[in-house]
């Protein structure tokens, strides 16, 4: 808490002081982010679905023979995320697994220029190479205002998070939250809003901000009022038949720290339904040099060496390579479709599809 090491505070006058708990109140600061040098995350380049069982991957689906073709194909590649099939429509990711962007708005440093006050017509955006600028927020204005319903103040950071919410934006929608660590003080500047994409997938990332003119403000650098949106992203899906036997998959990952050891965790979140294990050893390289920043290279793992070899001669990465096989669990044989030319009931042996119709790789 703030102050608790300070017993008064002196009046500047003389003679009188005043107990501190009675002159500010305390509040819980947010917890800070400490970032650990040198020790810069894996990264895992490859999910390659290699070998199946069932070929072809063919099935029938609305009395129509459908099939699936993703052997060789990389399924954490952005190319097969973005896939859709020609005949059904199935994509290769969901809008909900996944991993939702997020970012903040810092209200702290907010100071606008008297003459700009009470201004309005703003909005909030979101900015990035796949969808460019998109805006994520009704317009608002700038000066506080008075609920007509309760009689409170709506402040400039209520408007922000206000606007946001009842905007509806497309690929990507968002959603806003004043921080609990904010200030309690409804008056007090020192809020942060937080930020969520409501869809998951990298192209709900981006830089954010607001249409308000800089030269409006007396904040000092108002870009460091906001707080990039990070960490989206779509875990793959992977369409299959409930008879596939057995798919198998090629794991590729790396790390730029010196002396890393690359290993694969691989566990099935159902394993009545899919069983999942090794099939191979794993390849695995260590490069006592490695190829992060103090090196020269890049502390983002890219398999090549990106290291001043000159003066660290032998830098790389280290990485870690393993086949992994899934194999299908009780398998339930007694389907059955009608022809609609003959209006004859047929049962299938194998090759329909599930009643879900995909499984989820999640982090494998």
């Amino acid at each position: 808490t703030i102050g608790e090491d300070i017993e008064v505070l002196q009046n500047p006058g003389g003679g009188a002081h005043f107990p501190y708990q009675n002159a500010i109140p305390e509040r819980n600061l947010a917890p800070i982010q400490v970032t650990v040098i040198a020790a810069n995350p894996p990264k895992l380049h490859e999910i390659t679905y290699i070998q199946q069982e069932m070929t072809p991957m063919i099935g029938v689906q609305s009395n129509q023979l459908v099939e699936y073709t993703n052997l060789m194909k990389n399924i954490i590649s952005e190319e097969y995320l973005q896939q859709v099939h020609p005949l059904t429509g199935d994509t290769n990711k969901s809008t909900y697994d996944g991993e939702y962007a997020m970012g903040s708005m810092d209200f702290q440093p907010y100071e606008i220029d008297p003459q700009f006050q009470n201004t309005g017509g703003y909005s909030m955006f979101i900015s990035n190479p796949s969808i460019g600028t998109l805006t994520i927020s009704n317009e608002f204005s700038l000066p506080n205002s008075i609920d007509p319903e309760t009689g409170d103040t709506i402040y400039l950071w209520d408007k922000v998070v206000n606007a946001i919410n009842s905007y509806t934006s497309e690929p990507c929608n968002y959603s806003a939250t004043i921080d609990p660590y904010s200030h309690p003080d409804p008056a007090s500047s020192i809020k942060r809003i937080v930020i969520t994409a409501t869809t998951v997938g990298q192209e709900c990332n981006g830089f954010f901000k607001w249409d308000i003119p800089d030269e409006y403000l007396l904040t000092e650098n108002p870009d460091d009022m906001f707080n990039p949106l990070i960490g989206g992203r779509a875990f793959p899906v992977l369409h299959l038949y409930e008879d596939f036997g057995e798919i198998y998959f090629h794991l590729l990952a790396s790390d730029v720290d010196p002396l890393s050891v690359v290993f694969f965790d691989v566990i099935s979140s159902k394993s009545d339904v899919v069983k999942v294990e090794y099939a191979s050893e794993n390849d695995l390289y260590i490069n006592n040099v490695g190829d992060g920043a103090t090196v020269g290279g890049s502390n983002i793992p890219n398999l090549i060496t990106d290291a001043d070899t000159d003066n660290f001669p032998g830098a790389g990465e280290s990485s870690g390579s393993q086949i992994i096989k899934l194999t299908a669990q009780n398998v339930t044989e007694d389907y059955y479709y009608t022809d609609s030319d003959t209006g004859l009931e047929e049962k299938l042996i194998s090759n329909f599809p599930l009643s879900w119709q995909y499984w989820l790789l999640k982090n494998l």
